[in-house]
């Protein structure tokens, strides 16, 4: 017989009220898309979109991340991986103040590499104004905007030598490995967030799997964003795998008259990270200066080699005459590797205001990355 189709159900027709909301966040919803493809490209257009973010978060209350884990009541955490996982998962600890796991097990064969891929997703909450809509679809975009995915030895702290590509040896057998999200946003809608950490092998197969929930409540002002408190300078942050440790040096009863921040770095790691308050022994000036340089900046070279400078991991170096040479009665060349053009790829400056008695207290894995307040 003929087969002939059912009609369809009319959409139930929206309130007016109900309609202008849905229009207001498709609305921002593609605003934002050409806004934060705009602040990827840096510049300008960076800076207006960090100015965008802080008006919609003005008179929020801020928070720690552990002070807002501890305000929802915890983390909660499950596996999420299946019976083909490389990892039988036994045990999750959580560490909230870098929104970390531990992931206790047994591994089933060695791993020699892979990726970890993590993601974080928000619920939206009922009965929203149009401004809240708003909020919420800039919050969602800056939440998803996290979504990351690293070297699985390198996020675990295990990578092996530069020769080795960045890969490791996990044997088989009892494991404990620590994932995290590495960065948070810069501020949190209020309500439930879901954490995903996804690990895979160098051949794609599966390791583990594992999710966290936890709630954000609002602040004391009720307010439906709450931002983070400003935190580490975000160079550090953003390399923050790529070093052991980090401590502060007091030279202001030395000639050299400043405070450094250095770094212990990892092996592999092909390039250094130093930070200097060039003015606070004199004049009590928080400003940090963070160089994040290629090894060989300021060495040595010969002009008359080939490639005098080609062992320095950047394009745009040369190798020039060097006018403080001779000043200093311990140096016995005339050359060394120096930019080409500034800025250059062989170093990155980046100034922030922080005092420097504050920064083993406010870096740590995890913490809120503090803007520069030049570059």
């Amino acid at each position: 017989s003929d087969q002939h189709p059912q009609p369809q159900a009319k959409p139930k027709a929206r309130s007016p009220r109900a309609a202008q909301a849905f229009a207001m966040a498709k609305i921002a919803q593609r605003f934002l898309r050409v806004a934060l493809t705009g602040a990827s490209l840096g510049g300008a257009s960076a800076q207006w979109m960090k100015g965008f973010m802080n008006s919609l978060a003005s008179g929020s209350d801020t928070a720690t991340i552990e002070q807002l884990v501890a305000e929802g009541g915890g983390i909660r955490t499950w596996t999420c991986g299946g019976t083909d996982d490389a990892l039988a998962i036994k045990h999750i600890s959580v560490e909230a103040s870098a929104l970390a796991v531990m992931v206790n097990g047994t591994l089933a064969r060695e791993l020699k590499g892979g990726t970890v891929r993590a993601k974080v997703n928000i619920d939206k909450p009922q009965k929203l104004s149009v401004a809240q809509h708003f909020k919420h679809v800039a919050a969602t975009a800056f939440t998803r905007a996290r979504v990351f995915s690293e070297p699985l030895c390198e996020h675990l702290g295990v990578a092996g030598s530069e020769e080795a590509a960045g890969g490791c040896a996990i044997p088989a057998g009892q494991q404990t490995l620590r994932f995290s999200f590495k960065r948070l946003p810069e501020m949190l809608f209020v309500g439930k967030y879901t954490l995903e950490l996804r690990a895979a092998d160098e051949e794609g197969q599966p390791v583990a799997c594992v999710r966290g929930e936890f709630n954000v409540q609002p602040g004391k002002s009720k307010g439906l964003l709450r931002k983070l408190e400003a935190g580490c300078p975000r160079m550090i942050m953003e390399n923050w795998g790529s070093f052991s440790s980090l401590y502060k040096v007091d030279l202001c009863d030395s000639t050299e008259k400043r405070v450094d921040v250095r770094f212990d770095k990892r092996e592999g790691t092909d390039w250094e990270m130093i930070g200097h308050w060039w003015n606070f022994c004199d004049e009590g000036s928080h400003s940090v200066h963070m160089y994040r340089r290629a090894p060989g900046l300021w060495g040595p070279c010969d002009p008359a080699a080939e490639d005098p400078c080609g062992h320095m991991p950047c394009s745009q170096r040369m190798c020039k005459w060097c006018d403080w040479c001779e000043e200093d009665e311990n140096i016995d060349y005339d050359h060394t590797c120096q930019e080409s053009e500034e800025p250059s790829d062989c170093n990155v400056e980046e100034v922030y205001d922080m005092h420097p008695d504050s920064i083993q207290e406010l870096c740590y894995e995890g913490a809120p990355g503090a803007a520069p307040v030049t570059s």
